[in-house]
């Protein structure tokens, strides 16, 4: 590689890591320093299908650039899966550059969004150290419109909430967890969200912090392995569908919650009965290539890693209530089981070589049961380098 031949990784990361932007950027040109080019729409499954492309090389390089200068982030989603990648690098002492969008209105969704704060909160270093100097004099010229949090706060007569409501943050879980979960939660059920959010969700403002936020939350804390959740909320995002929707996503660093085969399932009694109420039925369509595995039907402790020799097993979810003879659902089941009942809503999981989506089965009928819905689950090709960290993406559907 030019000018890195005969240098550890390690030591030539570390050696640019001191240098300015600008003569960092100045060095990449000499030596070749590889680049990934992002998708104009950069949405998480365009960027997720941008580094299965990009391989083993995004942890193997010492240097990588990331050339964002054409793209458009219409969600917030996209900008967390970014800086989980980041801090991906910075945790193995290698050096990321980036380039910023071009168009003055994507960095001001941006800076709406905290990005660029969010990455020095995650990093724990400048932005200045990771922007091209041509992106940081851009970027110093980008208008940031106010926060919500200080822009409508005690405005009793607010009727609508701005779509960057709740920034991206880090919410640090390895210490007291629990307690900065609640914390976070508790913003949500201020008198200002839950009045907006009533009006959007037809009275069920206050479930999104019970029911969603602080579940997602405390799923990461309740295992044990996390030390820090990014999240973020985007208000009024257009689904595919045409009909906006609130947008909520956690990212955690902690282990993959994507099921390990050779780790045997929880242990639970034989009778499950008094717990029937929490399974419901999935429609899966599993995508493992070219073409489609053929659709199944299966319940949910067979999708969340629940049953015991079960043939699919795809993620785990934690329980942490137990009566001393069976392990309860809770976590991931609960979450999806909130999402889908409440709010009618989406949750997408992305995490070591899959993707599952798992939503209402449009095709169900007033007749057939209530709890019956579907799940698509996309798994990356053998020997793709698995996604650190698990992303958790919940939409929920807006009154027209």
């Amino acid at each position: 590689m030019g000018m890195a031949n005969g240098l550890s990784r390690t030591l030539y990361a570390a050696l640019l890591s001191g240098l300015p932007g600008r003569l960092v950027a100045l060095l990449q040109r000499n030596v070749g320093t590889p680049t990934l080019k992002i998708p104009q729409d950069a949405a998480v499954g365009q960027l997720r299908t941008s580094w299965l492309r990009l391989g083993k090389r995004w942890t193997e390089r010492p240097i990588f650039h990331l050339d964002f200068s054409d793209s458009e982030f219409h969600e917030a989603p996209g900008l967390v899966f970014v800086i989980a990648k980041l801090l991906e690098r910075k945790k193995m002492g290698l050096q990321t550059t980036i380039e910023l969008p071009k168009h003055p209105e994507v960095l001001n969704f941006l800076r709406d969004l905290r990005f660029p704060e969010a990455i020095e909160d995650a990093l724990g270093m400048s932005i200045k150290e990771i922007l091209t100097a041509a992106s940081f004099e851009r970027l110093q010229r980008a208008k940031r419109r106010p926060a919500s949090n200080s822009a409508w706060a005690n405005t009793s007569t607010m009727q609508k909430l701005p779509f960057n409501f709740f920034p991206i943050e880090t919410v640090p879980v390895a210490d007291l967890g629990h307690i900065a979960a609640a914390n976070y939660a508790t913003r949500w059920l201020s008198s200002d969200v839950v009045s907006a959010l009533d009006q959007d969700l037809h009275g069920a403002g206050k479930q999104v912090a019970t029911h969603v936020v602080l579940e997602a939350l405390m799923y990461a804390v309740e295992r044990q392995d996390a030390s820090l959740v990014l999240t973020a909320a985007h208000h009024g995002v257009l689904h595919p569908s045409g009909r906006p929707q609130l947008t909520l996503m956690f990212w955690d660093d902690g282990k993959s919650i994507a099921k390990d085969s050779a780790k045997p399932p929880p242990a639970h009694g034989n009778d499950l009965s008094t717990w029937l109420s929490f399974t419901r039925t999935y429609e899966v369509e599993v995508h493992a290539g070219k073409r489609p595995l053929p659709r199944r039907d299966i319940n949910s402790r067979e999708l969340f890693g629940l049953e015991k020799n079960s043939p699919l097993q795809v993620l785990q979810s934690i329980s942490p209530f137990t009566d001393g003879s069976e392990s309860l659902p809770g976590g991931l089941e609960v979450l999806a089981n909130s999402v889908l009942d409440v709010f009618s809503g989406e949750m997408e999981v992305v995490t070591s070589n899959l993707r599952v989506v798992i939503s209402a089965n449009p095709k169900t009928q007033a007749s057939e049961e209530l709890s019956r819905a579907r799940a698509v689950i996309e798994v990356d090709p053998e020997g793709s380098v698995a996604f650190w960290g698990n992303l958790l993406i919940l939409r929920i559907p807006l009154a027209r």
